[in-house]
């Protein structure tokens, strides 16, 4: 799997192009469209994916609170959601990788942590497939598949958290690389 990665990181252009993929998808048509309807049509209710670690009775009340419509535009919400999940792991873990090798070469392990966001994305699959299921037995109570949601919606966000904490570490990594790489030549430059 680092073989690969490390493949797919050596071309600028795949981080660039998914990271437009993402932006657009994300706010004209994807989920993040889907998000704000449900926020804005039911602005009392919390949607599933804020749930973190929430009990079973929870879950299933918000279902109920949000109606048939509501539930219909959560599917949606959810279906795009996936493929949003996908080419935010990848970027993710390309990018982590590119810094890796890029500014720390002399450590070989590090570019493992590109593994963190596709673990990341599995987690945010599972939790989907776990909402996709309620949303498909309701109105029946399954009180253990709600608790998993739940469960699952908590330790997404925790790795979600990780995630973009190692994005920020690697930006921060590549920017501090190209600022030593400019003043490295303009003091080359002046001498």
């Amino acid at each position: 799997m680092i073989a690969i990665l490390a493949r797919w990181a050596r071309p600028r252009w795949i981080l660039t192009a998914l990271a437009a993929l993402l932006t657009v998808s994300f706010f004209a048509f994807g989920p993040g469209a889907a998000y704000q309807q449900l926020k804005t049509d039911w602005p009392d209710s919390p949607i599933l994916d804020e749930q973190a670690f929430a009990a079973a009775d929870a879950m299933l009340d918000t279902l109920r609170e949000i109606g048939e419509q509501g539930r219909a535009l959560y599917g949606r919400f959810l279906a795009l959601d996936f493929a949003f999940l996908a080419c935010h792991a990848l970027f993710a873990a390309l990018l982590i990788h590119d810094a890796c090798v890029r500014c720390f070469p002399e450590r070989r392990g590090l570019p493992r942590l590109s593994l963190v966001p596709l673990a990341a994305g599995l987690l945010d699959v599972l939790e989907n497939l776990a909402f996709l299921a309620l949303l498909i037995r309701f109105p029946a109570r399954d009180e253990t598949l709600a608790t998993a949601a739940g469960a699952l919606a908590g330790l997404k966000l925790l790795a979600a958290a990780a995630v973009m904490l190692l994005v920020l570490a690697a930006l921060a990594s590549l920017a501090w690389r190209g600022l030593r790489r400019v003043t490295g030549r303009a003091a080359a430059r002046a001498a």
